[in-house]
């Protein structure tokens, strides 16, 4: 029995010396994991700083093949892995491996070679809520990035202690035409007419909202703002809560509105202001971020901030991917070029150079190729030879009436000569070049090539760069009816829109003066039903208007008045259903000079005199404007319309050709490995 006793303790004492010897090497290594994770994890935080400079740095249009993202210039897993190591604190345990893959929906590398078609592309991504921002999606393009981790040390199992850690990085692309407002700079909105904003609101800077004590300011959809902390000290009249949020109004504007400003009612939120309400990270229509400004040697004419969405690019001078890939004239499907002082052939059309990689696969090149009208290449024809019947770019002409006035920049802003109209905004007088919009709708239906996006410039008075004067404009007249595709029209210069536009509005001979004859429009225009915003019959078209500034004239604008007094210009209801992106005049502290606000951000000339403009689209302020800097003001200016004002819906799904996004890079979720 002893004997037999004296055994079954030595096991036991055996068994239990065996499991304490395991349960140690169980927590040595659970210990040791604690580390080892930790490495992975900062060598991951690193891998995501450089994809996130690549993405930046070649424009982020792009989806990057793995070989490219293992590239020396880009991840480079062998440098960052000397670069990790060489950090303190890991002592026994080292990087071994990072990689970075993009992958398509069901986490599959993607292995084709960049660049990717649309299709593609499209097959790849899919649509999320962008984190950070409320109320606010887009399309997101994943990758997947893993770290793996060793001990220096080998186990008792004769290999060392391995971790891998994997999660995914994801650039997710907002259309900007997602919000009712958009705003880059200070988003004002005082003293604010009576109205409901149906859509997102948001703003990069801060936000100032309030009412007249007369009426009321409501936010249907959700509210956010970045916010500065130093624009406090601008403020006159104001309730500020703890996230620097501020209801009321600048200094500026008390001082110069003060009799507006004795009281004010603050906005209110169809929900209420704590949901509704947030101040967020900025949305960056570029992409950019404080570690991937550009090289100094990158800077040029190139490179002056977002008014470059809308400029053609210096062909002379470097021009980044991070601008050259945002270009919205690098996707126009027609460039329209206008020079006056050319007696010969003062319109030049334009197709992108289709032989380019670029425009194959994502449909974007700063190259073109000249369509030379029949009309011109036939004067050059032997005699007897058959003429070449009109083309597309003879067509296309036909429906612009170039101006023939006179008006030339000074060098102090102003002008002289004698323009279609005088800007009384602007103060000097202004040459339009016409587009009538009922003239070239049927042209481009029937034109395959075009894309939705026309790119058009007058540089008759155009600088070195061959950027716009501030004397020279764009004119759509007539567009009450739109291609099938839609219509984006984008300058660099101004663009004024003379009547309805994308409601079905029809047309019979002009008026007397100049003025359009009108024979179908809108219920919005004669009724008070705002609901009913185009003519019985006709589908709304995605469309947009980009610019450095862009102006609304009414139904009843004739250029005859164009010099007269605002009591000889005056307005009758108008429709019109395109977004709007464009720049502003800020609030200027040192002169004394408002923006007007984010009601007055289309700009107007005629006196409304309570007069409706029923609004559906989007409106979107990514610059200060550089040739049209003319400063708020109403006097012989105008007088605001009635402004029912609503987010077009349709954007959500279908936003207008050539829409500018925002661009996210976000790290995603864990991923079990």
């Amino acid at each position: 029995m002893i004997a037999i006793f004296v055994v079954v303790v030595a096991g036991l004492i055996g068994a239990a010396l065996s499991y304490t010897s395991a349960t140690a090497r169980m927590g040595n290594r659970s210990r040791d994991m604690v580390p080892a994770q930790a490495l992975a994890e900062g060598a991951l935080e690193l891998a995501f700083k450089r994809w996130q400079i690549y993405m930046v740095r070649t424009g982020g249009s792009q989806i990057p093949a793995a070989s490219d993202l293992a590239g020396t210039t880009i991840i480079n897993p062998t440098d960052l892995m000397t670069k990790v190591n060489a950090l303190p604190n890991h002592d026994g345990f080292t990087l071994r491996n990072i990689v970075v893959t993009p992958v398509d929906r069901e986490d599959n590398p993607v292995t084709d070679a960049a660049p990717l078609s649309s299709t593609r592309r499209q097959q790849i991504s899919s649509r999320i809520a962008v984190p950070g921002q409320p109320g606010w999606s887009g399309v997101a393009f994943s990758f997947r990035a893993t770290a793996t981790v060793s001990s220096d040390y080998v186990l008792e199992t004769g290999t060392p202690l391995q971790i891998t850690v994997s999660r995914y990085f994801q650039k997710i692309q907002s259309s900007l035409f997602q919000a009712m407002l958009f705003f880059q700079d200070d988003l004002e909105l005082h003293p604010g007419p009576q109205m409901t904003l149906y859509g997102l609101v948001h703003t990069n800077a801060n936000l100032y909202a309030a009412a007249g004590t007369s009426g009321s300011l409501t936010f249907a959809s959700n509210v956010s703002f970045t916010g500065n902390p130093a624009a406090l000290n601008t403020i006159s009249i104001d309730t500020v809560d703890s996230r620097g949020y501020v209801e009321g109004v600048t200094a500026t504007l008390a001082q110069q509105e003060a009799g507006n400003w004795s009281s004010f009612n603050p906005p209110q939120y169809q929900t209420n202001k704590s949901s509704q309400l947030s101040q967020v990270a900025a949305l960056d229509p570029l992409g950019t971020a404080a570690q991937a400004t550009l090289p100094a040697s990158q800077q040029n004419n190139n490179t002056s901030g977002l008014h470059e969405l809308i400029e053609r690019p210096v062909m002379s001078q470097s021009d980044p991917a991070v601008y050259a890939t945002h270009r919205i004239y690098g996707y126009a499907g027609l460039r329209i070029s206008i020079n006056r002082k050319d007696a010969t052939q003062p319109i030049h059309v334009y197709q992108p150079d289709t032989t380019d990689p670029t425009w194959a696969s994502d449909y974007h090149t700063d190259n073109s190729t000249e369509i030379v009208p029949a009309a011109i290449s036939n004067k050059s024809l032997p005699k007897g030879a058959t003429p070449a019947p009109p083309n597309i770019a003879d067509q296309i002409i036909s429906t612009i009436a170039v101006s023939a006035a006179t008006a030339a920049p000074t060098a102090g802003g102003g002008s002289t000569g004698k323009g279609d109209i005088m800007d009384f905004r602007e103060g000097r007088e202004v040459n339009l070049d016409t587009i009538d919009v009922s003239k070239l709708t049927p042209v481009l239906n029937a034109y395959s090539s075009y894309n939705g996006v026309l790119y058009v410039s007058d540089i008759t008075n155009a600088d070195s760069n061959l950027e716009t004067s501030n004397v020279d404009a764009i004119r759509l007249k007539k567009g009450g009816v739109l291609p099938n595709q839609g219509m984006t029209v984008v300058s660099d210069g101004a663009v004024y829109v003379q009547g309805d536009f994308n409601t079905g509005t029809t047309y019979k001979a002009d008026l007397a003066n100049g003025a359009v004859g009108i024979s179908t429009q809108p219920v919005s225009n004669t009724g008070a039903d705002p609901t009913k915003y185009t003519v019985t019959g006709y589908t709304q078209k995605p469309a947009s208007i980009m610019g450095d500034a862009v102006m609304i004239l009414s139904n009843a604008w004739t250029d005859a008045n164009g010099h007269q007094a605002l009591s000889n210009r005056v307005a009758t209801p108008t429709t019109f259903n395109a977004a709007v992106l464009s720049g502003q005049v800020i609030t200027d502290p040192t002169t004394g000079k408002a923006s007007g606000g984010a009601h007055n951000f289309p700009r107007f000339l005629e006196n409304w005199s309570g007069d409706n403009l029923t609004y559906y689209g989007s409106m979107v302020e990514l610059y200060q404007s550089k040739h049209w800097k003319g400063a708020y003001g109403s006097g012989n200016v105008y007088s605001p319309p009635n402004r029912r004002w609503f987010f077009d819906t349709t954007y959500l799904t279908t936003p207008p050709p050539g829409s500018v996004t925002s661009t996210t890079y976000s790290r995603g979720r864990w991923v079990p490995y």
